[in-house]
């Protein structure tokens, strides 16, 4: 379902929690943001989707059977058609964030998160930066209630 439009960003969420794929694409949706949405529930299909889908944005969970999403990660990075692609680790095991940094991640989330706190780190990646190709005023996006979510 691509808009067309340029400002519209790519997201592709990447989670074998089924649940909360769902509830982290049904907020990127309602959110303010010009976002197009994909998922994904397992490392694999994550890869295959990167390829077909070539997102600006990966959410990715990094504890998943079979491919993990370290796999995932370096995949990304070591992909030419994937070299713009921003990658917001989500984990409920702090002690990932380091070797998930380590490999070139953008930022991390632990889990479980709020929305809103999710929706700001997203924002923060993908909306140009104040003098970087924008002349447009970024509005406030912050919408709805901080709820926790994302146990695992």
């Amino acid at each position: 379902m691509s808009t067309g439009d340029p400002r519209t960003k790519r997201v592709l969420v990447v989670d074998d929690e089924i649940t909360l794929v769902e509830l982290i694409t049904d907020a990127l949706t309602d959110s303010a943001m010009a976002l197009e949405t994909r998922a994904a529930t397992s490392g694999h299909e994550g890869c295959v989707q990167i390829g077909e889908f070539e997102p600006d944005l990966v959410i990715l969970d990094v504890h998943m059977p079979g491919i993990d999403g370290t796999e995932v990660l370096r995949s990304i990075k070591n992909s030419a058609r994937a070299t713009e692609t921003k990658v917001l680790v989500t984990t409920g095991m702090p002690e990932s964030m380091k070797e998930m940094r380590s490999l070139g991640c953008d930022d991390c989330i632990t889990k479980p998160f709020g929305i809103d706190e999710l929706l700001r780190k997203v924002e923060s990646l993908i909306e140009p930066k104040a003098g970087q190709g924008t002349n447009e005023a970024t509005a406030s996006r912050n919408q709805g209630k901080d709820k926790n979510h994302g146990r695992g």
